[in-house]
């Protein structure tokens, strides 16, 4: 997907082995939390229903995520925003926010709101992986690579060394 005229970054080596552990990682807190996910049939409807019913915090981050999915960067940028504004302190709408921000080409933005969250949850897997992409996409490799590597410890999967991915 590119935006304007220019290319997400793209994901490190360390990060492609985290990807899907991480996506199914996010799908199974939103169902804890909210009853359904990503995949669920409908669900893109059921959050803009949610949003306009109830603009909470918790689900702008829903409808950041949901516009994101559909390739609304610039949307969810919005609704990230309201939703980090309105909760300086959470991890999850840091991270979110950090993420659309490296999407969207403000890496020095995302590269705060990154480490935010991860100031706020250390030990969270995806709230690492997010800080990997940032570090990465800012060329702080070393620090991309050790976050990354962290996330994949704290899911229990082995990473693999640095240099087999050539």
């Amino acid at each position: 997907m590119t935006v304007g005229n220019r290319r997400p970054p793209r994901i490190p080596a360390a990060a492609r082995s985290l990807r899907i552990p991480i996506w199914e990682l996010s799908q199974f807190r939103m169902l804890q939390r909210h009853g359904f996910d990503m995949t669920t049939p409908g669900a893109a409807e059921k959050i803009t229903a949610m949003a306009e019913a109830d603009p909470s915090p918790d689900n702008q981050l829903l409808l950041a995520a949901s516009r994101a999915m559909k390739g609304n960067l610039q949307e969810a940028l919005i609704a990230s925003r309201a939703a980090a504004d309105a909760m300086p302190d959470s991890a999850r709408a840091q991270t979110t926010l950090a993420t659309l921000l490296v999407n969207t080409g403000d890496i020095p933005g995302g590269l705060v709101a990154a480490r935010r969250a991860a100031e706020l949850e250390p030990e969270d897997p995806q709230v690492l992986y997010n800080l990997g992409l940032a570090e990465s996409a800012a060329g702080n490799t070393v620090e991309g690579n050790t976050a990354l590597t962290h996330a994949a410890t704290l899911m229990h999967l082995k990473p693999r060394p640095w240099w087999r991915f050539w």
